[in-house]
């Protein structure tokens, strides 16, 4: 239904995102990704990272339970392992990644710079919290 031509969506980004997440999953293969979550805890945390900051930030989730992920911004090529998180994709984007697993973990904290401001305006969820990381230097 959308092939070859941009679509007007004439609802909240999330109730979009949710009435089509079939098609996302298909797109994206949203079940490889919800395949490296535990379930252990009913807690997820994730990094949005638009700066590559890595080790300046990963030391503060330390002793934190829950499953602990680190997604790159799009921009960032180079990807590189961050210790003690599972590393998401950064060609998914984040808020259809947000918008799946709300559907599956009873409560997500996301973690982020002002570069991902706009995915806090548009995702809304009652288990999503947003929490604004900042620079120290």
């Amino acid at each position: 239904t959308f092939a070859h031509k941009a679509v007007e969506i004439r609802q909240p980004l999330s109730d979009f995102l949710a009435e089509n997440i079939s098609m996302f999953n298909y797109l994206f293969n949203l079940r490889k990704v919800e395949s490296l979550f535990s379930f252990k805890n009913e807690s997820i945390h994730l990094v949005l990272d638009s700066k590559n900051s890595l080790s300046e930030f990963a030391s503060m989730f330390k002793g934190v339970s829950g499953d602990k992920f680190w997604k790159l911004h799009p921009h960032l090529k180079k990807t590189k392992n961050v210790p003690g998180f599972i590393m998401i994709d950064n060609a998914l984007p984040s808020e259809i990644l947000l918008i799946h697993l709300s559907s599956i973990a009873k409560i997500i904290y996301v973690y982020h710079f002002k570069t991902s401001t706009a995915t806090e305006n548009y995702i809304k969820n009652k288990n999503i919290i947003f929490k604004r990381l900042y620079w120290t230097v």
